[in-house]
């Protein structure tokens, strides 16, 4: 039993809930909302690049970065258009994802609340899990985001607790398993939809179907969940796109897509992945979890054996977790395995709510401190994460303000239809209409991605496409760049910051064409009078 019992009204439980959500949104918004003269700003560029195909999606009915073409540069298929219907009625307001993230958060607190709530969980211990998951999402992160992650936690929460609510009944009078309800098939849809790491969670659903023998029910959940995807898939391979995203060609998949990287990723890269994670903190929480989901299992075996429910939910956080280190892609931000980390602490969550610590019920002192120590090694990984995950949200927003938003306004103002070179795109694509074009990554741009797709990106290659775009300038990490590729480029000016960025904090500005130069310069010099106090121009 609990340790301890508070006698909290059950009516206290989601206000106060949504009230610790809000707070800890308060914290970091507010004093941006001041600093930047109450525009609201995303810590990610990601954010924008959705943001700017729903705003061309809804006043141009084109799916891409700029209303000229079309692009698949967004990880999400679902979210976009959610953004372009809310554009459509409410007008391009940048308020709108804040809103629409907050909105799912609430939906995440009230569905746990609800469940938690019909596993005889008292009020008290409520309150403490949606608290802590929460912070260890971290759910606040993820709304002030203003991506799609936090319907991806809600959807994966929904299919994870029907999928199993419904697996866990008994078999009816005439001996069968009741039929697999549609709303099971109508979340895996949603889920995969909103992120294709959706359908991690299908497939492991369709492995435990036919483990049952429920090959049809299978075969349904996995075909209705894939219809999206490959409806879309078609849709962006009819435009000279590839099936999926470009940010999943690279960043997920290990390129270029040949026999020998495939092989490697097979043999090695699994292994490692596994075994010696990326060093972000997101990525050493994630991996925590294959430790610390089977150390949950054992201990609280004698009240698993008699709980399919939980049991199997355990079950299924394992295998996600195995399959998420493996195919998903390990960022520094923490949005990635935010949906991994909701899902896979709420059975660690009851099941210290109904049974208290093991820690307490431990005799030896000698004992208690192995314990002690072994669950700090642990837990510590998923408060570091979400601490870590604060303060890079506010360096982001910060980022986005001082740069991005500032380089988006320019370039509307006085280049708006203009193609421009740049390492981040979203936010200057949501402002303005000119192509913009990121020659290294490739998340934007196709050509870059089918470069990187088939092996590397020569120097001369991007030349050729430099001049077949017509670009005009350039607002680059100038170390990012070959020399040779900047040949014949002016140097105009450089923009710096104290933000901490991996370019250093200084984002160089050049004339792709000579004739270009005077006309920037001057533009540039015009412009400085606008841009906020932290931001130091120097002139070449």
């Amino acid at each position: 039993m609990p340790l301890i019992k508070i006698d909290l009204p059950q009516r206290l439980v989601l206000p106060g809930a949504i009230f610790f959500l809000i707070a800890l949104l308060t914290i970091l918004e507010v004093p941006m909302l001041s600093f930047s003269n109450g525009l609201v700003i995303y810590p990610q560029d990601d954010g924008y690049i959705r943001m700017a195909i729903a705003r061309n999606l809804a006043n141009s009915g084109v799916w891409g970065l700029s209303p000229h073409e079309f692009s698949n540069a967004s990880s999400s298929i679902l979210y976009p258009i959610l953004l372009a219907g809310a554009f459509k009625i409410f007008g391009v307001q940048p308020v709108i994802p804040l809103l629409v993230n907050l909105l799912a958060a609430v939906g995440v607190i009230i569905t746990l609340q609800r469940w938690l709530k019909q596993q005889g969980i008292i009020p008290f211990y409520q309150l403490l899990i949606l608290m802590a998951i929460i912070y260890l999402t971290p759910l606040h992160i993820m709304v002030m985001d203003g991506m799609e992650h936090t319907l991806q936690i809600w959807l994966s929460l929904f299919f994870l607790l029907a999928f199993f609510e419904w697996k866990s009944q008994e078999k009816n009078a005439a001996g069968k398993y009741p039929a697999v309800p549609w709303r099971l098939c109508l979340y895996g849809a949603l889920m995969t939809s909103i992120r294709y790491e959706g359908l991690f969670l299908v497939g492991v659903a369709c492995v435990f179907l036919l483990l049952r023998r429920k090959w049809m029910a299978a075969a349904l959940l996995l075909i209705i969940a894939l219809v999206p995807v490959a409806l879309f898939g078609m849709y962006s391979m009819a435009h000279n796109g590839y099936f999926v995203p470009n940010s999943m060609l690279v960043k997920a998949i290990p390129l270029p897509l040949n026999a020998d990287t495939i092989g490697t990723f097979f043999k090695e890269s699994i292994v490692n992945k596994l075994l010696y994670p990326y060093p972000t903190k997101g990525n050493v929480a994630a991996n925590r979890l294959l430790i610390l989901i089977p150390l949950v299992y054992g201990h609280y075996f004698p009240s698993l054996k008699t709980n399919r429910l939980y049991r199997h939910i355990i079950y299924f956080s394992l295998s996600i977790t195995f399959l998420h280190l493996i195919f998903a892609s390990a960022i520094q931000f923490y949005r990635y395995e935010a949906y991994l980390v909701a899902c896979s602490l709420v059975i660690p969550a009851v099941l210290l709510a109904k049974e208290g610590i093991p820690l307490f019920y431990i005799k030896s002192n000698s004992a208690r401190c192995i314990v002690a120590w072994a669950m700090i090694f642990l837990l510590y990984p998923f408060f570091s994460r979400s601490w870590a995950a604060y303060e890079e949200a506010g360096d982001g927003l910060l980022h986005e303000y001082q740069y991005s938003y500032q380089a988006a306004n320019f370039l509307h103002r006085y280049y708006n239809d203009a193609t421009v070179v740049m390492d981040e795109v979203g936010m200057a694509s949501f402002l303005s209409t000119g192509r913009k074009l990121d020659l290294l990554t490739g998340i934007a741009y196709t050509e870059t991605t089918r470069a990187r797709v088939e092996g590397t990106i020569p120097v001369g290659y991007l030349n050729y496409l430099l001049k077949k775009e017509k670009v005009v300038i350039a607002f680059i990490a100038e170390n990012n760049y070959h020399p040779m590729l900047r040949q014949g480029w002016t140097k105009v000016a450089a923009w710096y910051t104290d933000v901490k960025l991996p370019s250093g904090g200084e984002v160089d500005i050049f004339a792709v064409e000579p004739a270009a130069v005077s006309s920037l310069r001057a533009n540039l010099k015009a412009f400085q009078a606008t841009m906020p106090v932290g931001v130091r121009v120097n002139y070449f």
